[in-house]
């Protein structure tokens, strides 16, 4: 992601968070979504690795919100 407003209120750090779907297995069900958690709090760089998510046919989405002396940004938009 990158750091798209320049305002007297620059970040202090970022916040990530995930929301996991796990696919349908049977004809009439649906998929199971998650609520959205923290995964990386106080990031200080506009990269990160996560590294201690599951990987058991799930799909997850990503978005990040910047943290300012104002409080929280809007979560960017989100990503697969």
């Amino acid at each position: 992601w990158s750091s798209t407003q320049v305002t007297n209120s620059e970040p202090i750090f970022y916040v990530i968070e995930a929301q996991w779907t796990l696919p349908k297995t049977g004809i009439n069900q649906e998929d199971t979504v998650s609520k959205w958690g923290f995964v990386k709090e106080e990031v200080s760089h506009t990269k990160a690795i996560i590294r201690n998510i599951q990987r058991d046919n799930r799909w997850y989405t990503f978005r990040v919100a910047a943290v300012t002396r104002l409080g929280y940004s809007s979560f960017s938009t989100t990503t697969k």
